[in-house]
């Protein structure tokens, strides 16, 4: 049987983070519906943050796109990688925050190109995460819960684990169980000083099934 829904007593503070969110870019189903819950959280009354990249266009698309005085430096590999954050108010108790790194994300397409993904898709992908996982711990309306979607925020869960015990609990969803982030070559070297997620060695089960971004999924299983 499954228990009837659970009804927050007061507003809930959430951050939200997704590879893509329409109407700014799609590929599929998962802008769609990420947009929509986001949208219903904000109309329930819940303060609702949500987390994307920003990519080639979008603020000429999108006038409202502002500048948000905000800057995320953190360590990827043995270097460390910086972004800028810019904002839009997007819906009743709704903020977008898109992360703006143009060498990963001003490109023709989100993954792939000419038929094969592109192949630092490792790289983006793990920045982009430790940019929600700095934004949960940062922002200064102090978001409650992390809620993050698919195989492009999947290390979210583990790194706000790793970096502060979990005081934002997160929250992962699987959209599509045939779609896991493979890469190319491994993202966790034996050497911590060359590991692009920078976590500690202990972790390293949690990358070979094989080099897919399935953590999030051993997680909530």
């Amino acid at each position: 049987m499954i228990p009837p829904p659970v009804t927050p007593t007061r507003p809930l503070r959430l951050l939200l983070a997704s590879s893509e969110v329409h109407p700014y870019s799609k590929s599929g189903g998962l802008a769609d519906m990420v947009a929509a819950l986001a949208k219903a959280l904000g109309r329930a009354g819940h303060h609702v943050g949500l987390v994307t990249p920003l990519y080639r266009g979008i603020r000429e698309k999108f006038s409202g796109v502002q500048w948000f005085d905000y800057r995320i430096d953190v360590p990827l590999g043995p270097d460390r990688a910086q972004a800028e954050v810019w904002t839009v108010q997007a819906s009743e108790n709704l903020t977008v925050y898109f992360i703006y790194h143009p060498e990963f994300y001003d490109r023709a397409s989100l993954y792939m190109e000419g038929g094969s993904d592109y192949p630092d898709n490792a790289r983006r992908f793990i920045f982009f995460s430790k940019c929600v996982t700095h934004l949960a711990r940062y922002l200064p309306w102090q978001p409650e819960l992390v809620h993050v979607h698919d195989w492009q925020a999947g290390l979210v869960p583990v790194g706000t684990i790793i970096t502060y015990s979990a005081e934002t609990p997160p929250v992962s969803t699987v959209h599509s169980s045939s779609v896991f982030g493979l890469t190319t070559k491994p993202v966790v070297e034996p050497a911590p000083s060359m590991l692009l997620t920078r976590m500690p060695s202990y972790m390293d089960f949690a990358f070979r099934f094989p080099w897919r971004f399935k953590t999030a999924t051993l997680f909530i299983e």
